[in-house]
């Protein structure tokens, strides 16, 4: 049997004792519009992955592709999105793809602390 002390005692703080203020709602999360852009070209298709879980080596994104908010492709006309990020998710990434054979990404980043909750993505 564990004993309990005195101070672990006054520790402990029931749920009901907790005090906030009244305009304070809770919520964690925080929702970010993202507009894609058109796909620049009919005759080759694009693919976009926003993701949040990513860093930077030697100025290249490497990029956990299970993090990704959003997969899509782009169309002939701009699209709206609205992402859910927790306040832990302060920054993502999006990579627009070019299908075709040996194509690099164009990677764009954005930041809540530098940003807006929408973000008009533009390649």
């Amino acid at each position: 049997t564990k004993v309990v002390t005195q101070q672990e005692t006054e520790a402990t703080i029931a749920t009901s004792e907790l005090i906030s203020e009244a305009d304070f709602n809770f919520i964690s999360t925080v929702d970010l519009e993202v507009i894609i852009p058109a796909s620049p070209s009919t005759s080759v298709g694009y693919f976009i992955n926003i993701c949040t879980d990513f860093s930077k080596v030697n100025d290249k994104a490497k990029i956990n592709y299970d993090s990704c908010k959003l997969r899509a492709t782009l169309h002939t006309s701009e699209q709206l999105f609205t992402l859910s990020l927790s306040n832990l998710e302060l920054a993502v990434v999006a990579q627009i793809w070019p299908i075709a054979e040996g194509a690099q990404p164009v990677t764009i980043y954005w930041n809540i602390t530098e940003s807006s909750t929408r973000w008009n993505i533009a390649i």
